[in-house]
């Protein structure tokens, strides 16, 4: 590149522009820079920031740096320009960056050979200043940034698999009481099934006897042996009746336990029901869990404020009836517009939209502070005053209607 000579005690302009890496010019970066120059010892700046421009103003897709009174002696011109990204994964969420140059420029004891606006196109390959997106970060940068919700997903997994694994085993003890509840019942009614065919051979036996206790009646003088007998067989068909009714009782007692049984086991299972709507509802929390465990993941990749700017009115006139606002600007614009306002609320008080509401004449301090960068905070006066009467050049400025009008 061709050396360029300025005499060293001019003043003189640059234009800097700004390239990418293939060395294609992009717009004025929208972050805080600072460029630097020297010769030797002696050095001057040209900056910006919170968005003021020193030393140098913006010119298309160039920089005008304005060298004015500068005293850098004789010698080769470098320039230094460094940058403040913002980036998450560095401490305070802002990552310097450097880029030293020579310009080929010699500011020497001569008559210069260069005339009017020196463009300059050594500026080096600027990286952009906005919030990140997927795409910039590795796979293992992607994978500690999911790390928290891939681990509650881990534990709410485990904690589902151990309650439905409960309440399986539970409902399986359950159903299995039920079953054995069922045969018992069972088996108590084919006992009483059994006693009730025995009660009826009996009632069979016990007619049987009766018919032949009648005849033998009839043949008293004949058959009185034989009614003897049929005497004893009634005798016997009675305590045989007797019996099956005390097997009836029996078997009815081992209905009714079954029936208890066949309780208990409901109960059981009413049970293993009401575990698992317990486990359901825990399933519900953990799902809250990972809900939160997201949105933490979401807040690292998201813009971290590097500045703020304020507009403001310097005094406000009491009574006035025209509603004032603070107006912050929360920097860069990728970040969430989020600002409190602290003030001891003597003459003024801030509501949260900004609106300032005027109490008393007096001057107040307000600092105006990001909730997710604090340490950009801002603090400016507002100025109470009372009404007062407006004047023009040719004297008491009226309203429309001939009313005198105030501040």
């Amino acid at each position: 590149m061709e050396t360029r000579h300025i005499n060293y005690k001019s003043d003189f302009v640059i234009r800097e522009r700004f390239r990418d890496g293939t060395g294609k010019v992009v717009a004025l970066p929208d972050v805080d820079f600072e460029l630097r120059y020297w010769v030797g010892s002696h050095s001057v700046k040209a900056t910006r920031k919170d968005g003021v421009y020193t030393g140098c103003v913006p010119d298309g897709d160039g920089l005008l740096v304005i060298f004015k009174d500068h005293g850098l002696g004789e010698g080769e011109l470098h320039h230094e320009l460094h940058l403040a990204l913002d980036n998450a994964l560095f401490e305070n969420g802002v990552q310097n960056v450097y880029y030293p140059e020579s310009l080929h420029i010699w500011l020497w004891d001569k008559m210069g050979d260069t005339e009017g606006v020196v463009e300059s196109d050594c500026v080096a390959a600027y990286t952009r200043g906005y919030k990140f997106t997927w795409e910039d970060f590795t796979a293992a940068d992607i994978i500690v940034l999911q790390k928290p919700a891939t681990e509650a997903a881990e534990r709410a997994d485990n904690n589902v698999r151990e309650f439905i694994e409960a309440a399986q085993r539970k409902n399986e003890a359950a159903v299995n009481n039920a079953k054995a509840a069922t045969a018992a019942a069972a088996t108590a009614t084919d006992a009483a099934k059994a006693a009730t065919g025995e009660a009826a051979s009996a009632t069979a036996e016990s007619k049987k006897a009766t018919t032949a206790a009648t005849d033998a009646t009839a043949k008293a003088t004949a058959a009185t042996a034989e009614s003897t007998k049929a005497t004893a067989k009634a005798k016997q068909a009675a305590t045989d009746a007797d019996a099956a009714t005390a097997k009836a009782r029996t078997a009815t007692a081992e209905s009714i336990d079954a029936t208890d049984a066949s309780k208990t086991a409901t109960t059981y299972a009413n049970t293993a029901g009401q575990q698992a709507a317990t486990a359901a509802e825990r399933l519900e929390a953990t799902r809250a869990e990972m809900e939160l465990a997201i949105a933490r993941a979401e807040q690292v990749v998201q813009g971290v404020p590097n500045g703020l700017k304020v507009e403001a009115p310097d005094t406000v006139t009491l009574g006035n009836p025209v509603r004032q606002y603070i107006k912050p600007k929360v920097k860069p614009d990728g970040c969430a517009q989020n600002v409190i306002y602290q003030t001891d609320g003597q003459s003024v008080e801030i509501e949260p939209d900004g609106e300032i509401q005027a109490h008393e004449t007096g001057t107040t301090r307000v600092h105006v502070i990001p909730t997710q960068g604090t340490k950009y905070y801002k603090t400016i006066r507002i100025e109470v005053v009372p009404p007062r009467i407006r004047l023009t050049s040719g004297g008491i400025r009226l309203d429309k209607d001939g009313n005198i009008r105030l501040t």
